[in-house]
């Protein structure tokens, strides 16, 4: 009988086959931060720092992305997916380097985590044992996916709180609709997951 688990904790089986998203940028490893919930964004993860011209300029730009990694054993699939926030491309305001600010960008990076669990959700139950299942053709797919639904999801965001202007509906998408659809797919919330593939 087949078995699907997600896990906290990877064992390292023997290697057959392992592929990741970003196999050829080793050396901007440094450039992203993956999401996790005890680690909001600073300041200083932001490596651009810009100078508002107008009143109603953004107060930043935040540039998240859905990574994924996997390896392919005898009987078992590895599966990572994340999601990363980039330091390179992201940039605030020099009026806007505050908590307030802050909380706006946090906002994209948690919408970037929302989607990523709904990436891992969808992946481990489109696997069945009876069909031929092809991880990378699935991986790709889905991330395409989850990145159109990230972007309209960020626009969203943006439009609804009109980049953190309208506070009130601020304060809902950080203490309502974002904890909320965290929440949603909290069994998700681990970026490792492990089918097994033997009977």
């Amino acid at each position: 009988m087949n078995r699907y688990l997600i896990v906290v904790v990877i064992f390292f089986l023997s290697y057959s086959f392992s592929y990741s998203q970003n196999d050829n940028s080793n050396k901007g490893k440094s450039n992203f931060i993956s999401w996790t919930k005890d680690r909001k964004l600073k300041v200083s993860d932001f490596k651009i720092i810009k100078k508002k011209l107008k009143e109603n300029d953004y107060t930043g730009m935040t540039y998240t992305d859905i990574q994924y990694n996997y390896k392919i054993t005898k009987d078992s699939i590895f599966v990572t997916i994340r999601c990363v926030f980039n330091t390179r491309l992201s940039w605030l305001n020099s009026t806007d380097t505050n908590q307030y600010g802050l909380k706006h960008e946090q906002g994209h990076f948690d919408i970037g985590e929302i989607m990523a669990r709904e990436m891992r959700r969808d992946f481990y139950e489109s696997y069945n044992p009876n069909k031929a299942f092809n991880v990378y053709a699935t991986l790709k797919k889905f991330r395409l996916k989850y990145v159109k639904k990230l972007n309209k999801l960020n626009l969203q965001y943006d439009n609804e709180t009109n980049h953190s202007v309208n506070k009130i509906k601020q304060l809902e998408w950080e203490t309502i609709i974002i904890p909320n659809m965290l929440f949603k797919n909290e069994s998700y919330d681990n970026a490792m997951i492990l089918i097994t593939t033997r009977d």
